[in-house]
């Protein structure tokens, strides 16, 4: 059973949708341009420096006694980074629907005034769910950054 606003407070309702509508665009918009320049600034940068160092590894494999255990720390690096830029992206696409339908929801609303509660509920909480799991992606990349330390301290020994 869905609980809709009684009428009176359609004008309310209208002004809320509209500023709610606002709110989810701009933050659609900041969050799509600022997840496209993280997910390609990490990706790139964790690929170079790991893949840079493995290449360094690969060609000294013989000068350095930790050399096969730094180039293997550089290799999960370029991999955890490309997973890194995969969850990214694996993200993006799931927020992306739930956010239109809340667009639509609210667009509605500005157009009728009529809310149902149940059904803002609902889409709350699934983006509150897809949100709970955004930190994956960044830590995979944070742990790719790690592995290239580890893999630099490796060969330093």
């Amino acid at each position: 059973m869905s609980s809709v606003s009684s009428p009176p407070h359609s004008n309310l309702d209208r002004a809320l949708a509209s500023r709610t509508l606002e709110r989810i665009r701009d933050h659609e918009k900041f969050s799509s341009e600022q997840l496209a320049s993280l997910s390609k600034w990490l990706s790139a940068s964790l690929l170079a420096v790991n893949g840079g160092g493995a290449i360094a590894v690969f060609n000294h494999l013989h000068d350095f006694p930790f050399a096969k255990l730094a180039g293997f720390s550089f290799m999960i690096g370029i991999a955890l980074a490309l997973l890194s830029g995969a969850g990214l992206q694996e993200f993006y696409n799931r927020i992306r629907t739930p956010l239109v339908e809340l667009d639509s929801y609210w667009t509605a609303v500005s157009l009728t005034g009529v809310r149902d509660e149940s059904k803002e509920t609902r889409l709350n909480e699934r983006i509150n769910r897809i949100n709970r799991l955004a930190f994956i992606p960044p830590t995979i990349g944070w742990i790719s950054g790690i592995l290239f330390i580890l893999g630099s301290i490796l060969l330093a020994f």
